[in-house]
């Protein structure tokens, strides 16, 4: 009876955590119409999208999530997911995507070339959640404020919904030609929109656990034979 509740213990910690990788989906953004006109004073202005998707409802863009690929750069985040807590723990790996937005830049203001066009967006995470523009600047423009515990269901649809879009102390740097100015400082940190990031995840094995749990289904079978050779 010890080893079937052993056995049985491990199978109910497997059922709550598990470990899983993002495998494709859409990610979901919009931006607020005062963040635009807060861009626009400081000289980028808003033209187009390039690439996108249609996104989730509500939201403006929807930018693919690139597949796990062994050829080109591909997602390949993986997180731990408790299901009592609903607490995701990010542990390696990137979301990687396609597609980008077009500023036109007022060059007399800033230091950029015109259009400047970010995207290809990477989310990653280093002490909290990041979009990194890959396409020009390499990057990290905007930081991922959580507002509510990521969503799991069937242990393959990932929906991590309510995130608020804030502006990078890097990005601050750049529309204020990194002068190192007041302006820069109180930009940061700014919320200058909503993302969703909607993902189909698979659940990765881990070796450790599948090995433990086979011992102890072998010793429950071993020791329900020696209850009939009794």
């Amino acid at each position: 009876m010890t080893t079937t509740a052993v056995f049985s213990a491990q199978l109910a910690v497997q059922a709550q955590t598990a470990t899983y990788q993002v495998e494709s989906g859409v990610t979901s953004l919009s931006i607020d119409e005062s963040a635009l006109e807060v861009l626009e004073s400081l000289g980028l202005s808003f033209n187009s999208a390039n690439n996108t998707v249609t996104p989730a409802s509500g939201f403006d863009f929807g930018f693919d999530i690139l597949p796990r690929s062994s050829t080109f750069l591909g997602t390949d985040f993986t997180f731990n997911y408790d299901g009592a807590t609903s607490v995701l723990s990010p542990l390696s790996g990137a979301i990687e995507h396609v597609g980008s937005l077009v500023f036109d830049v007022d060059t007399e203001q800033l230091t950029l070339f015109s259009p400047l066009e970010i995207g290809n967006f990477s989310i990653g995470f280093d002490n909290g959640f990041s979009i990194r523009d890959t396409f020009t600047t390499g990057l990290p423009l905007f930081d991922l404020a959580l507002n509510a515990n990521p969503v799991l269901e069937d242990n393959k649809d990932l929906e991590i919904a309510n995130v608020d879009v804030l502006l990078s102390q890097e990005f601050a740097n750049l529309l204020t030609n990194y002068v190192g100015s007041d302006l820069s400082e109180q930009l940061a940190g700014t919320v200058v929109g909503q993302a969703q990031i909607s993902a189909n995840v698979s659940k990765v094995p881990e070796p450790g656990s599948v090995v433990a749990i086979l011992v102890a289904a072998s010793s429950v079978v071993a020791f329900r034979r020696r209850q009939k050779a009794v």
